[in-house]
Formats: C-alpha cells, structure tokens, sequence
C-alpha cells in the first residue's frame, strides 16, 4: 500500500508550508491525483483520517480529484483522453505520443486557521 507513504509526503509539505505561513490547523486538503499513479482514492482517504491530529484538525476533509490519462499527438495536433491504456494515437494511430495528464499527485491547495 504505497498510499500511506505518499500520503505522509503530501502531509509533510503540507505541515511545513502551514508552519511557515503560521497557520495552527489545516481543515481541508484537495489533491489531483493521475490514473497512472496507480494510488486508490479510497486507500489515500484512509491514510488521511489515520494522520489526523497536530496540524491537521481531526474534523480535516481531504478532496480528490481524479485526473484521466491524456496523451498528445504532435502529428495530429490533438489530444486524447485514453480509457484502454493504449498509447497511441486513436485519430491517425501515431506510436510517438506525449503523456500530458494522468502521471501527476499534486497539492492543488489547503486551507487552514
């Protein structure tokens, strides 16, 4: 369950950045988390209510959005949501393709008092 550690590295970041903006709490986290990060929402939810405590507030809400893989065709100039992990492009079936969402577990904000 790798969730947990990433977790705990949102988590630092998150404290650190609090401290220094002199905030006592964090109520609430929102994450973009990529499809081909492979972190189950639910395992990254629980692995926030169990750190729970110190700076984040123990009533904290985590928001996850979910980010479909995207790639880019530079032959066709477009981009493709891919819902069958095939990388490659569905228009005009270019193999050189550029991943451009989907990879990502971002930090998008928090807030707290």
């Amino acid at each position: 369950m790798h969730e947990t550690a990433l977790m705990e590295s949102v988590l630092a970041i998150i404290y650190d950045s609090a401290k220094e903006n002199g905030l006592k709490k964090v109520t609430k986290v929102k994450l973009k988390v990529g499809e081909l990060t492979n972190a189950l929402p639910e395992a990254l939810e629980l692995a926030f209510e169990a750190s729970k405590g110190e700076i984040l507030d123990i009533d904290a809400v985590l928001e996850i959005e979910f980010v479909k893989t995207t790639i880019y065709c530079p032959q066709c100039n477009q981009s493709f949501i891919v819902d069958d992990f095939k990388f490659s492009c569905p228009n005009c079936l270019a193999q050189k393709v550029k991943i451009i969402a989907g990879e990502e577990l971002l930090i998008d904000y928090y807030e707290g008092e």
